[in-house]
């Protein structure tokens, strides 16, 4: 897992912020892991990735608000489970 100002890493969107993604060594794709709960370009940056030992679990903190619905934090922790 790793975090990137980078715009060319996912096909479907220019990321205008730091976002963290996942690199399968396996088959060489990359997945945008911080992406909004309805499928919406995150709006601040996210950042400090880490990764559980098997792969299966990417944790990050945020300052986007529309990652979870009603979101009223400066700064979350999430926990998302990256199908392998």
């Amino acid at each position: 897992a790793f975090g990137s100002y980078a715009t060319d890493l996912h096909p479907q969107k220019k990321l205008r912020n730091r976002q963290i993604f996942v690199w399968d060594r396996e088959t060489g794709e990359i997945d945008l892991i911080s992406k909004g709960w309805k499928g919406h370009e995150p709006d601040l940056d996210s950042v400090d990735p880490v990764i559980s030992g098997d792969g299966r679990f990417i944790a990050f903190t945020s300052q986007a608000t529309n990652l979870v619905p009603q979101d009223t934090r400066m700064h979350l922790i999430l926990v998302k489970e990256h199908i392998l």
